[in-house]
């Protein structure tokens, strides 16, 4: 396979698209970034998509996911972990930031990952069900919206259509490494906010915080914390969404409060005590999946509500996860 990082003659030779909503993303990213960003997108799409498609559709056919498949399913496993992959968990966390206004406490931020909705789009049912009578103030969306999207063309604009539509309040988005940034431009035509190296003053009643989003840090590799928290007020805490929790150390250094992550999908297919193959996901052990701290950093890696490869889920059920944001001194 060839390599899937451009050359500096890709990049200087990519054409950025000569609409107005392009213009202005390379005024929010830079121009080398998005172009940067759009020559990736053309490598996977010469490199990667062949190892996928199928004559009648879209598929994973590579030979380590079909025997797992097949393992599973001729298992006394196949119910437990198909109903895992089915049923969407609400898991709730607290957590307390330094320098967060009295006003802000009990703020609550629903993180929702990994959708991967073409995968199986029977997501949005359950994720509709998962969704009713919950309380939230604002909607964290970490990556992954498609699964094997590799031009715009093929994006199903009605399943992005129904998954804002199921959020009334304010929406925020960061890009995963299965999505190309046409998946940004349509959803901001819907009104989510996508934080593209960039950040955000969210809050209620006066006071608020930073919400600082990166671009996906594991396939395109086009992520800059240092650009999403300029001009950030310092004495507001910080909460950044980032699709893979590997860039946790650079989040650390920056002084961000708490990571919001997803990507990992808890292994999806793991061992007992969350054991699974951590090293391709480039963390710890311990932040593949759920709440985890480095230093000062306080994170949480979601297992995602969609999947991908396989229609299974074995000790890393799906999940939506609601993060109650709390005051020092309540």
């Amino acid at each position: 396979m060839q390599s899937l990082i451009p050359t500096p003659k890709d990049i200087e030779s990519t054409v950025i698209p000569d609409t107005p909503w392009y213009t202005g993303l390379t005024g929010r990213m830079g121009v080398f970034a998005v172009r940067d960003r759009l020559a990736r997108e053309r490598l996977l799409r010469l490199n990667m998509a062949p190892l996928f498609r199928y004559p009648d559709g879209l598929a994973d056919r590579r030979l380590f996911v079909r025997i797992l498949g097949t393992l599973i399913r001729c298992s006394l496993l196949s119910g437990r972990a198909r109903r895992n992959f089915e049923t969407i968990r609400r898991v709730e966390r607290e957590w307390v930031l330094s320098g967060l206004a009295k006003e802000m406490d009990g703020f609550r931020l629903l993180q929702v990952s990994d959708l991967h909705l073409d995968f199986d789009p029977g997501t949005l049912d359950r994720l509709e069900q998962a969704l009713e009578t919950l309380e939230y103030d604002a909607v964290c969306l970490t990556g992954d919206f498609y699964d094997l999207v590799f031009e715009e063309e093929s994006m199903d604009l009605a399943l992005l259509d129904r998954l804002v539509s199921l959020f009334p309040g304010p929406s925020y988005a960061v890009l995963g490494n299965h999505d190309i940034v046409a998946v940004a431009e349509h959803l901001e035509r819907r009104g989510v906010r996508v934080l593209m190296n960039e950040s955000e003053w969210i809050g209620r009643d006066g006071a608020g915080m930073v919400l600082a989003g990166v671009d996906d840090p594991r396939q395109y590799q086009t992520d800059s914390i240092e650009r999403s928290l300029e001009g950030r007020a310092r004495e507001l805490p910080t909460v950044l969404l980032a699709h893979s929790p590997q860039v946790y150390r650079e989040a650390s250094q920056f002084g961000v409060d708490l990571m919001l992550s997803g990507h990992t999908h808890g292994g999806q297919v793991a061992l007992p005590g969350r054991f699974t193959h951590a090293k391709r996901f480039k963390v710890p052990r311990a932040m593949v999946s759920g709440a985890w701290r480095f230093q000062g950093l306080q994170g949480y890696t979601s297992n995602g509500c969609g999947g991908c490869k396989l229609p299974y889920r074995i000790n890393a059920p799906a999940e939506i996860s609601v993060h109650t944001l709390r005051a020092e001194s309540r």
